[in-house]
């Protein structure tokens, strides 16, 4: 889980020059993109990134086991 947090992070800070030009968005949240940037990426794909890079996790732990039995 720290992982994924840190890599949602990475995405975040990545990304941060996005603008919110033709996205609807509320006077906060136009306002806290304006202070620390935001992200162009929706839910959906910032969830699929996470199931992604955990999945890679789970299999380079399946064969970690592997070699040590």
């Amino acid at each position: 889980m720290k992982n994924i947090a840190l890599i949602l992070s990475a995405a975040a800070l990545l990304t941060g020059c996005a603008t919110t030009k033709g996205l609807e968005v509320s006077a906060d949240d136009a306002k806290e993109c304006a202070e620390v940037g935001c992200t162009p990426w929706s839910e959906r794909q910032l969830e699929g990134l996470a199931k992604h890079f955990f999945s890679l996790g789970v299999k380079a732990g399946i064969q970690r086991q592997k070699g040590s039995i």
